[in-house]
């Protein structure tokens, strides 16, 4: 049967992350000033991105995650979007340098293969 993914789930993961390395100098908003919502587009496992109304949007395909480890692993990415968001460079968002300096320390915390992240 696997894991049942619920917007819940999701927060309380991301609560979870936000309080471990690196996430934890991060700087990162509560759960509260995010959004989380689950998705069904096949071509994507998460996403992020800020509404309409300058919210922040974390969103999950509760149809790829079936293990926990999965669903952290998808969190922690949308988190490096979130904190790319916030402080880095507008201009190398989406999978640039900047990301992938911040999802390499990810990865080294929480030993995430990093070929998969």
């Amino acid at each position: 049967m696997g894991l049942r993914v619920t917007n819940e789930l999701v927060e309380a993961t991301y609560e979870l992350l936000r309080m471990t390395k690196p996430f934890k100098g991060w700087r990162l908003p509560d759960s509260d000033s995010i959004v989380f919502t689950l998705i069904r587009d096949p071509s994507k496992r998460g996403d992020f991105y800020v509404d309409r109304k300058g919210h922040f949007v974390i969103s999950i395909n509760d149809n790829h995650h079936h293990t926990l480890h999965e669903l952290t692993k998808t969190v922690a990415h949308e988190m490096c979007h979130l904190h790319e968001q916030l402080y880095g460079p507008r201009k190398d968002i989406n999978h640039g340098s900047w990301f992938n300096r911040c999802a390499d320390k990810v990865c080294k915390a929480h030993s995430f293969d990093r070929g998969a992240f």
